[in-house]
């Protein structure tokens, strides 16, 4: 609860300290602090195994928002956050030199959030919400350096895939909900076809392989 708290802080924090270069500093040092303790946590998830759900009352009419904080999504909130952590002790000092920080630190707090809320989701809604806004946050980060040509093809290059992996994943999650509704636990009961099972592949590798980079996306 406390981990979640200080990851939906970091926007509001960013906006505050993005104003002196000491601010930029402050910033980044609280980054690591925050996704040291995210880590952590994870950690001692993954000792100790006291798994848990939570539903929000937000998102889909009788679903809400459902995140589940579960062995898989902790293995790789640990791996995500000690790398965040040991990017932001780098950026403590780089940051200091970013000409346009309220183009940088913002949306750097809102990526990471996005990806943590990528990690925990429970139910397709919330996860592509949060795959979203991991999106676009992103970007928002390739593009600070606008008034260069390469860096706005890039922007508009890593806009157009994002936007085809999240139409496929969006077809995925029909397909894995044709069965019920659109929590992981009714899709994970739910038996596909080879058919289906084979296109859901294909979606689910082309939705996020082409976040990741994969050949030949």
């Amino acid at each position: 609860g406390a981990m979640t708290a200080s990851l939906l802080g970091l926007p509001a924090a960013s906006l505050l300290l993005s104003r002196t270069k000491q601010g930029i500093s402050v910033f980044y040092a609280l980054v690591v602090l925050v996704a040291g303790g995210a880590a952590l946590s994870a950690a001692h998830v993954l000792l100790h195994g006291n798994f848990t759900t939570v539903s929000l009352p937000i998102g889909l009419p009788g679903t809400g928002a459902r995140l589940r904080f579960d062995a898989l999504a902790s293995a790789f909130a640990l791996i995500a956050n000690l790398s965040i952590a040991i990017t932001s002790l780098y950026a403590i000092g780089y940051g200091r030199h970013e000409e346009t920080p309220l183009r940088v630190l913002p949306f750097y707090a809102l990526f990471i959030l996005g990806m943590n809320l990528v990690l925990v989701a429970d139910d397709a809604f919330t996860f592509l919400v949060a795959w979203e806004f991991m999106s676009l946050s992103s970007w928002a980060l390739v593009v600070v350096r606008h008034r260069e040509a390469e860096s706005r093809f890039a922007a508009s290059f890593y806009l157009v895939m994002a936007l085809i992996g999240a139409l496929a994943l969006i077809f995925a999650f029909g397909v894995l909900a044709a069965g019920g509704d659109y929590l992981f636990d009714t899709m994970r009961a739910h038996k596909l076809g080879d058919g289906a099972a084979a296109v859901v592949l294909f979606l689910t590798l082309a939705g996020a392989g082409s976040k990741s980079g994969l050949v030949p996306l």
